[in-house]
């Protein structure tokens, strides 16, 4: 076949003569799935961003030709290259039944010209169900759990780029997971980075009177790297009709669990009593110890908010207002507090009733039958940690020590998790040893991407972050369950409980985002909750902050964050055991609400209504403002938002 221009004209054919399902000509790029056809411009196929190094600056690159390489019934291979530049990639695309599959073989792509020339970025199908400005059209685009996006209501220009894991450059989005979708009038796609996740982008932008939404892969990160090696997959569920976002989130369920290997956890919770009993239990973080305020150094004196003694009275009171299962959580339990001097963490803080007390607080949780864990980091260092081995410290593109922010302990410093394990694994053997046992907790697992630059342990972004997963595995083996702050959607391989999927940070960070977000996104919804309920136990927001409400509204398990002496990161305990017996009694009347699956969510001016597996329903009532909880005919509450609870 000769080469053919993404701008050229040339004679229609339709898709399925001779039994193909896959096409391009001069008009179109063509394939048939979902029992529809679906189109693309040629010249909306491909895109690319290459650096000139005699010019110093970069240009995008839209100007291609194509050429056939190999053609099946379900199958088309096209050479696309670019000759101003001097470089050509391989599409493999692939249809079956509701998918479309497009893949890029890293070492297929060629630069012939790259003395001059270096390829930075390739954007697969901006053109893929574009729509023009003015039409109804919505987007889900893949920051917090879900931001729904309006892009057809927007009269100039906008552009934006959400990395599908978060970036720290953009750590307020909290973006967790790897797909997005397009649902239009003209059909909807759901679409899903398999491979090439952790160096990719979602671009959304309002251009020349139309809306488009599409991937982008980076190739390298500055034009003196060789090209990324890695593979470049994105998977495209089509449908023909335009459907609701829920309906695509629960066919991103079904792909985590075909695709990924995510183990449902229904079918984890035999077997296992440490995650049967965390499914139905309360997570309570108990606060004993941290510095104020944070400066650079950590040399704030150390606050004492619990001590072991005292958060045995929080365990009695908690006993007393009815709460049967509960994953008690020791916050501070280590010298100087939380996040006081990692990665040392022993001595156990004297101030705080040192080994004996805290033994003492184990034994007593532990006749009460609760899980007790703590709460600690694996990821950050501190330079006045006298445990410190510089060497294990991740260094940036620059050679420096990789820092990630200012905590209790002083400025933060990144462990290479490549090498963590092997340095200080047996720490946490050391833990687990005084007897704690339950689900375990590490904090900031799957917060942000880094890469590490050290000649000794490089690591780039994928390497890195499922090394952290190592780790959740390793502390899953010893505890029998494992939990982390934030689940991306690359752990749930790994972890079978996530802290934090709740959607308020919008509301919090958006005057630190930049314009083309804001202007675009009209509302974040629970994408991400309804895909992976029934996948990971999961905690979105913490009652005492929200009310009974606001906890349930995440469709999280509960999560509780006291001190006995008020004044730090959580609320005075007394302040709360009335939302603490309220949830209790509710969770004993839905013991299987966590492996359950979100089988419908529907919104409409009224409010919202979800149903699960196990016929259990929650409806919120917009104009009330109230839940209702039922499971069948049987009412099993009714919350208001003003905290009330009936």
């Amino acid at each position: 076949m000769p080469p053919l221009s993404a701008t050229g004209s040339g004679k229609e054919q339709n898709v399925g003569n001779q039994g193909k399902c896959l096409e391009l000509d001069a008009e179109a790029f063509r394939f048939r799935a979902a029992g529809s056809v679906f189109r693309c411009r040629p010249e909306q196929l491909l895109r690319g961003k290459v650096y000139a190094r005699p010019e110093k600056r970069t240009y995008e690159v839209r100007n291609f030709t194509f050429r056939e390489l190999a053609s099946t019934a379900s199958r088309l291979v096209l050479e696309a290259r670019n000759r101003e530049f001097g470089f050509s990639a391989t599409l493999d695309f692939t249809v079956s039944d509701d998918r479309l599959s497009v893949r890029i073989d890293p070492f297929k792509l060629i630069e012939t010209r790259s003395a001059s020339f270096r390829l930075l970025e390739l954007s697969l199908l901006p053109g893929l169900l574009e729509t023009e400005r003015g039409e109804e059209a919505e987007w889900l685009l893949p920051a917090y759990t879900g931001a729904l996006a309006e892009p057809g209501r927007l009269t100039t220009d906008c552009r934006t780029r959400n990395r599908f894991y978060m970036d720290q450059s953009e750590w307020e989005k909290f973006n967790q997971f790897n797909a997005f979708c397009v649902m239009t009038r003209r059909g909807s796609l759901l679409a899903i980075v398999a491979e090439g996740d952790f160096s990719a982008w979602c671009d959304s932008e309002v251009e020349d009177g139309f809306c488009r939404c599409f991937t982008t892969f980076r190739l390298r990160h500055a034009p003196d790297e060789l090209l990324s090696s890695g593979p470049m997959r994105i998977d495209y569920r089509m449908r023909a009709a335009r459907v609701p976002w829920p309906e695509l989130a629960m066919q991103y369920r079904s792909c985590l669990i075909e695709e990924t290997g995510v183990i449902p956890l229904s079918e984890r919770l035999d077997g296992n009593p440490v995650l049967a009993y965390a499914a139905e239990a309360a997570r309570i973080k108990l606060f004993l110890a941290t510095k104020y305020p944070t400066v650079p150094d950590g040399s704030s004196p150390v606050r004492v908010h619990a001590t072991f003694a005292e958060a045995g009275k929080i365990l009695d009171a908690l006993r007393g207002r009815g709460l049967e299962k509960a994953i008690v959580t020791l916050v501070g339990w280590n010298i100087d507090g939380h996040d006081g001097a990692y990665p040392t963490r022993f001595p156990v803080d004297p101030r705080l009733g040192g080994e004996e007390g805290l033994k003492a607080l184990i034994a007593k949780a532990t006749a009460m039958g609760y899980q007790i864990v703590v709460h600690d980091n694996v990821t950050d260092a501190y330079l006045r940690s006298p445990d410190l081995d510089c060497d294990m410290l991740s260094t940036d593109e620059y050679g420096e020590r990789q820092i990630s922010g200012i905590w209790a302990g002083g400025e933060a410093y990144k462990l290479c998790p490549a090498v963590c394990l092997e340095r200080y694994g047996a720490t946490l053997d050391r833990i687990h040893a005084l007897g704690f046992h339950g689900c375990a907790y590490l904090d900031a697992q799957t917060t942000g991407l880094f890469r590490c630059s050290h000649p000794k342990h490089p690591a780039d972004e994928r390497e890195f972050a499922l090394s952290l997963c190592r780790i959740l595995e390793y502390v899953r083996r010893l505890y029998g369950a494992s939990s982390s702050e934030n689940c991306a959607s690359y752990a749930l391989p790994y972890c079978d409980e996530a802290a934090n999927l709740g959607r308020s940070g919008w509301e919090q960070f958006r005057s630190r985002l930049d314009g083309g977000f804001n202007r675009l996104v009209s509302r974040i919804v629970p994408f991400y909750n309804v895909a992976v309920h029934g996948l990971v136990i999961y905690r979105s927001c913490w009652s005492s902050r929200t009310g009974l409400f606001g906890l349930y509204e995440n469709l999280g398990n509960d999560w509780f964050e006291f001190e006995y002496t008020p004044g730090g990161l959580g609320c005075d305990f007394r302040d709360a055991l009335d939302d603490v017996e309220a949830s209790a009694r509710i969770r004993r009347e839905l013991p299987d609400l966590a492996g359950s699956f979100v089988e419908e969510y529907r919104e409409n001016e009224d409010g919202i209504f979800i149903r699960f597996t196990h016929d259990i329903t929650f409806t919120f009532h917009t104009k009330g403002g109230t839940l209702t909880i039922t499971r069948g005919s049987r009412v099993i509450a009714v919350i208001n938002q003003n905290r009330d609870e009936k």
